[in-house]
């Protein structure tokens, strides 16, 4: 894994839900949420606004409404904490990604304040219902996992404790 030039992180980034959830932003906890995403549990955002809204719109059912947060990162706060940044999307993104998705990681893997790096594409449900009903098995997922759009960079940069949520202020509340 690499280290990161943290001068080299996005100054904004978005955060895609919906209106059902606007007031409990008000406070992030990174401990609410499904463990088993790309980085774990905690707090996910990108510096693609249009990737946080089609995020967004895909949550919306009931009388609830697209929103869209953004913030600010503050350089000088994120900076003095650990972290780690894949650079690529290569064998330690695709372990990384697989041993969260697949809940295998203990306290002790888990030394870091937050992860920047590549969104896995939109296939990965069926692709991980698949590993755990054992139709397919680790050696198909290094193979089928890509980042997502393939072409483009889509990053996410993801908030696993509080002291890297303070690094965060939000600039932005937009109902779509």
């Amino acid at each position: 894994m690499n280290i990161l030039k943290l001068e080299r992180l996005p100054e904004i980034v978005y955060h895609g839900t919906t209106t059902e959830y606007q007031l409990s932003l008000e406070k992030i906890k990174v401990d609410y949420g499904r463990k088993d995403l790309d980085f774990g549990q905690g707090f996910y955002t990108t510096s693609i606004k249009n990737v946080a809204i089609e995020w967004a719109k895909g949550k919306v059912w009931n009388n609830f409404k697209p929103l869209v947060l953004t913030y600010r990162v503050n350089i000088d706060i994120i900076k003095s904490l650990k972290h780690i940044h894949f650079i690529s999307a290569g064998i330690d993104w695709v372990n990384f990604v697989y041993k969260h998705r697949m809940e295998l990681f203990n306290e002790s893997d888990m030394n870091y304040e937050f992860v920047y790096g590549h969104m896995a594409d939109g296939l990965m449900s069926t692709l991980m219902g698949d590993i755990k009903t054992g139709k397919k098995t680790y050696e198909d997922f290094k193979t089928e996992i890509y980042p997502r759009k393939n072409i483009l960079y889509y990053d996410q940069l993801f908030f696993r404790t509080e002291s890297s949520l303070n690094s965060l202020d939000k600039i932005e509340e937009e109902v779509l």
